[in-house]
């Protein structure tokens, strides 16, 4: 969040006791107010967040994960979020939300009616609606723009910014603040291709109110987020809107919601960090183009389905073949069996091969997206492949001009596929890859 205090002063309660801390911007001293003899304080984070007051009575949380901090005299805490309530009264409780709200930023880029007053044709000025169901809780999301409150001024302002709001049926604890922006982020870099995105404001809201039966949510805390890097500047017409992936919406946020580390089912490593990063390829890049490029070919179907038939019937024989002899007069140990039937695991059409085919499919949508031309061929892509396996064993290869072209065509390959999986027609998916400039700036 780009707007944020400069200093925060207040206290952290303790087991012995409050303990003064400073704020200057996202990196936090706290102060043991015994000088002697110095003592170990421990102070126990609450859903992650370290809890306290600041010093005009407003409730503060500040983000340091599991772990305790230890207080030895000094503890300082280089945090990259912490939560503010927005009123000071006494009976504010930031420990659960039910909603949040995410403002300007990086979302000013993608919502059409927001360019009505810069020459775009004026479509309906309406909010997208939708909801998805995660972990069995139904999240009511809602996109728009309104006019930005200035609470410094307490007034409105003449600027209008976009925000997107998503409400909760019960309380969500403070804690799972992180799945619902990490899932949001991951959205909008995908939009913009850029990974350094983000929103001028966030704010958790209170539990709904029914005011002459119209029901209404207060902001109930600004939540601050640290970012390395500022916001992309990647211009607005060279970006997907939100109106353009509509129908799909809801599926791929559960599609990013529902990613896990260990297990992913989507890959955005090869998004560049920033605007200068757009242009450049990497062996740190290599690598996420066919980690993205390998989760895309894990749901979707390509090839020749008689070479797939018998490549399995070859699997299955070899399977039966191990079996008798596992079974036979000249046993080997367990162990060995189970070695071998792991290793039949990875049995497959050569991934070069694989990747080629998906290419041809989607050939006609990635020529259009492809920053620089060049003949992508079966032999190309197999070297490309064969580039990532020795770099990653540790071999020392020169990043050659021709691996950069085919990762860049296979960047506009990856996006043809999710744009497919999260289920946008051929005409919907023709569209977007004609806009300009969208993987070439």
């Amino acid at each position: 969040m780009n707007r944020f205090e400069k200093q925060i002063t207040g206290i952290f309660p303790s087991t012995v006791g409050n303990m003064c801390f400073l704020a200057d911007g996202f990196s936090f001293t706290i102060i043991d107010n015994q000088i002697e003899p110095l003592r170990r304080v421990e102070i126990e984070p609450q859903d992650s967040f370290l809890r306290g007051k600041t010093r005009d009575g407003h409730d503060i949380g500040v983000y340091i994960g599991n772990h305790k901090a230890e207080v030895y005299g000094v503890y300082r805490c280089e945090t990259g979020a912490y939560v503010v309530s927005i009123n000071n009264m006494d009976k504010t409780d930031i420990s659960v939300y039910y909603g949040i709200e995410f403002v300007g930023g990086t979302l000013n880029k993608l919502y059409r009616p927001y360019f009505k007053n810069f020459g775009v044709d004026e479509q309906e000025d309406e909010k997208i609606e939708f909801s998805i169901i995660v972990h069995d809780i139904t999240i009511q999301i809602e996109i728009g723009y309104s006019i930005i409150f200035d609470r410094q001024k307490e007034e409105h302002t003449n600027e209008e910014a976009v925000y997107c709001r998503m409400t909760f049926p019960s309380a969500q604890n403070l804690g799972s603040f992180f799945q619902h922006y990490n899932a949001l982020k991951d959205l909008i870099s995908f939009m913009v291709y850029r990974q350094n995105v983000g929103f001028d404001d966030i704010y958790l809201l209170s539990q709904p109110k029914k005011i002459n039966g119209i029901e209404y949510q207060n902001h109930l805390a600004a939540m601050f987020i640290y970012y390395d890097n500022p916001l992309t500047e990647k211009d607005s017409f060279t970006c997907i809107h939100f109106d353009e992936i509509k129908p799909s919406l809801a599926s791929f946020l559960t599609l990013l919601y529902n990613n896990e580390e260990r297990k992913p089912i989507y890959s955005s490593g090869y998004i560049p960090q920033d605007d200068h990063d757009a242009f450049r390829m990497t062996n740190s890049k290599v690598r996420e183009i066919c980690s993205a490029i390998e989760c895309e070919l894990s749901h979707t179907k390509v090839g020749d389905d008689e070479v797939d038939s018998n490549l399995q019937n070859l699997i299955n024989s070899v399977k039966t073949l191990i079996k008798n002899h596992q079974t036979g007069q000249q046993k080997l140990p367990d162990k060995v069996y189970s070695n071998i039937f792991g290793s039949m695991n990875y049995w497959d059409i050569p991934a070069s091969d694989r990747i080629f085919a998906l290419y041809q499919k989607h050939e006609q949508n990635v020529v259009k997206l492809r920053p620089v031309h060049f003949p992508m061929t079966k032999e190309s892509v197999a070297a490309f492949v064969k580039y990532r396996n020795d770099i990653t064993h540790g071999r020392y290869r020169t990043l050659e001009k021709e691996i950069a072209y085919v990762g860049f065509a296979l960047i506009c390959l990856i996006y043809c596929c999710v744009l497919e999986r999260i289920g946008l027609d051929s005409q919907m998916i023709n569209k977007i890859t004609n806009i300009p400039g969208l993987l070439k700036r």
